[in-house]
């Protein structure tokens, strides 16, 4: 299974704080890639949450290429509802799940769905956030 995630916006929303990358996990372990020499080995334990929580939302929110997920429906109806002070300052997710078999899915998400989403979003959020702030640690030579 291979997952592409891109965190973006934030308080300042500054471009060095943009993350891309990418983790391929198996039952043998993983591992996380981004630009531009940031690498990680993925232990089996957290290749196995890793691939259970993006397996469940990939099986929730699989969609036909070119139609929004049911999550990107809700999410534009909660933004609707929400002050924009509220997610303004938000870090937005995006996440490429392909499956073993090339099934694909898509979904959008933003910090503050940790609450409102499934757990295994939250869990997939709350993942991405932590590898993409070690990503943005290396980038600018910050120690671990």
């Amino acid at each position: 299974m291979k997952i592409l995630f891109v965190r973006s916006g934030g308080f300042v929303a500054a471009p060095g704080l943009q993350v891309r990358g990418s983790v391929t996990v198996d039952a043998a372990g993983g591992v996380v890639l981004a630009e531009p020499d940031y690498r990680r080995v993925v232990d089996p334990q957290e290749s196995a949450e890793l691939a259970g929580a993006a397996e469940a939302l990939a099986h929730t929110f699989r969609q036909a290429r070119g139609i929004a997920s049911r999550h990107d429906h809700l999410a534009a109806a909660d933004a609707r509802r929400t002050p924009p002070t509220a997610t303004r300052d938000a870090f937005r997710f995006q996440f490429t799940i392909e499956s073993s078999s090339g099934a694909q899915a898509e979904v959008q998400a933003s910090d503050v769905d940790l609450k409102s989403g499934p757990p295994e979003l939250g869990r997939l959020v709350q993942w991405a956030a932590r590898e993409a702030d070690a990503i943005v640690r290396k980038r600018f030579g910050s120690p671990t």
